[in-house]
């Protein structure tokens, strides 16, 4: 979460940067929407028992369970993104999400992943503090299943997107919820195994970052943090974690 605040960052202060990236977990974790309260939605002690630790985003949204995925942030502004559709008159929120998420979309599509956008028009139940329970039009699904969860942080015209595709489904712990209504037991999930092969699941990344080049027409490039950033990284950290 430290390291996406960084590269927010740099994206808010450079204009004309576009990040995508990728990561993992070393152990099963729950982060939490930037409008959400941890602390009146689960048990530390039992999230810990559990083996699974919190933390909190920046981004908004629902709750999500991060393990066997790929994790995925994208920054962009809101120059950028106009600059990119030209649209006549002026742009809204969800119109900037789905923007930023159809380079997404393409990848996996690239990969042989039947997905798409999803078309439900209905409000999603708000009752619900899991992220799958949204239905919103930046939400991609495959085979009538959700595949990808994702939230936003929207600030000084810039877009910063949180995600996870899924390589695996894990279930929640039991018993960690102060509400156990807010366990979700039905939520319809999917997850890459149910399409692709471990070998072909390896190339996903690469095959959504080509297709970020080539929708946005970007020139792509890999670039590790320094020293230095490194160091603002750790320094951070600490905000992000719940237990």
């Amino acid at each position: 979460m430290a390291a996406d605040e960084l590269l927010l960052n740099k994206v808010a202060e450079k204009r004309d940067f576009v990040s995508l990236r990728f990561y993992k977990w070393q152990k099963p974790t729950l982060s939490f929407g930037h409008n959400q309260k941890p602390e009146e939605i689960i048990l530390p002690e039992k999230v810990k028992a559990a083996g699974f630790s919190a933390v909190k985003r920046k981004s908004g949204g629902k709750m999500l369970l991060h393990d066997k995925e790929y994790t995925f942030s994208i920054g962009m502004t809101r120059e950028f993104i106009l600059e990119k559709i030209k649209p006549e008159s002026s742009i809204t929120f969800l119109e900037m999400f789905k923007f930023a998420m159809t380079p997404l979309l393409k990848g996996l599509q690239l990969s042989g992943i039947p997905v798409y956008f999803a078309d439900r028009t209905d409000k999603p139940d708000r009752s619900h503090i899991h992220c799958y329970t949204e239905a919103a039009g930046h939400s991609i699904f495959a085979k009538g299943k959700k595949l990808i969860g994702a939230a936003a942080l929207y600030s000084g015209k810039t877009l910063f997107i949180h995600g996870a595709i899924p390589l695996k489904s894990t279930p929640l712990p039991p018993n960690i919820f102060i509400n156990p209504q807010s366990e979700c037991e039905d939520i319809p999930m999917t997850s890459l195994n149910e399409f692709l092969s471990a070998e072909e699941i390896i190339n996903v990344p690469q095959n959504i970052a080509q297709a970020f080049g080539e929708e946005l027409l970007l020139n792509l490039f890999s670039e590790p943090f320094t020293e230095d950033e490194s160091k603002k990284v750790e320094s951070m950290s600490k905000k992000y974690i719940f237990c």
